[in-house]
């Protein structure tokens, strides 16, 4: 996964279509944007939760481990999707899935400590 220069467009992902305009300037502030390979792997299955992610480009397999050997899609993540957010809830903080490239992606990328900073 590398840094991404150019950035999202600030309107594909669910984070900038669903807020309110006026968080706009805080999640352009705060957002990191990463692009990654065919086949390269965003997060992986107990992997501690870091922040959010929001695809603006490509396509995403999310799967989990299922048995000693056999793998589990849990669904198919696209451009305007969000990827990571079933790892926050309880205690600890870890990603019960993993997700991976099927195409060249780029995600938007928004740290925990971003939403827990709102009143």
């Amino acid at each position: 996964m590398k840094k991404d220069k150019q950035g999202c467009d600030g309107k594909t992902c669910l984070l900038c279509r669903l807020s309110l305009k006026e968080w706009a300037p805080a999640t352009a502030l705060y957002r990191k944007n990463f692009s990654l390979n065919k086949g390269e792997t965003l997060f992986k299955e107990g992997d501690k939760v870091e922040g959010i992610y929001f695809i603006y480009e490509g396509r995403m397999k999310v799967h989990k481990h299922w048995g000693s050997e056999k793998e589990l899609i849990v669904r198919f993540a696209q451009k305007g999707d969000i990827v990571g957010h079933r790892g926050i809830g309880g205690t600890e903080h870890h990603y019960p899935i993993s997700a991976t490239a099927l195409e060249p992606v780029k995600v938007c990328f928004i740290e925990m400590d971003f939403f827990s900073g709102i009143s």
